[in-house]
């Protein structure tokens, strides 16, 4: 089994000319930690909105227009209701919330109310600690906080991964196996990128 992680910045070399997103969504008050560390924000917000989540664009899409996969650098998962549908489907069995997204320009401008952000609340443990440099909370020293380099997966534990899932020393990152990935590939969206992790 193949496994890979979903690069949220997507396309790096064009990411000036794509829509980009750089804030979490609002309405969070100061629970914005729970989207890095996959912890349930839709009760959060129920309880101050009713409406969509908002989140506002940094950059306005130019000649690429939308894409299927929204750029941002607030470890967001967002994407178009097309993907969405596929996510449904191939996760419907483990512990996700997909929350409907308005998108704004800056100036407070409606651009889109088809997305999704993707937030996983599975966090697995999937990183063999021996071939990763994993770095520590120096004030903690058994405190995952990061892991410096290439990310390895252990084969004994990932034989059991869900189809997409964080993991606990970086819980911001996504990850996806094998079969998602191909299912994702098949639909040919915009601006999705992936890394394969080695897997040991």
């Amino acid at each position: 089994m193949r496994f890979f992680q979903i690069e949220i910045l997507g396309d790096l070399k064009n990411i000036k000319q794509l829509p980009t997103i750089e804030r979490a969504p609002s309405g969070l008050k100061l629970k914005c930690w729970h989207l890095t560390e996959g912890l349930p924000v839709k009760n959060l917000y129920e309880k101050v909105y009713s409406g969509n989540l908002k989140v506002y664009l940094e950059n306005m899409p130019q000649e690429k227009g939308m894409t299927d996969f929204i750029s941002n650098t607030a470890c967001l998962l967002v994407v178009s209701s097309r993907c969405k549908e596929l996510f449904d489907s191939h996760l419907s069995e483990q512990e996700v919330e997909i929350l409907p997204l308005d998108i704004y320009s800056s100036d407070e401008q409606i651009v889109s109310s088809d997305y999704w952000m993707v937030h996983s609340l599975a966090t697995f443990d999937a990183l063999d600690t021996a071939r990763s440099e994993v770095i520590y909370d120096e004030c903690e020293p058994y405190d995952p906080i990061g892991v410096d380099g290439d990310y390895v997966f252990s084969e004994d534990k990932v034989s059991a991964a869900p189809a997409l899932f964080r993991i606990p020393e970086y819980p911001s990152d996504f990850f996806i196996r094998e079969d998602l990935a191909r299912a994702l590939h098949s639909l040919e969206p915009s601006n999705l990128f992936l890394t394969e992790i080695q897997v040991a």
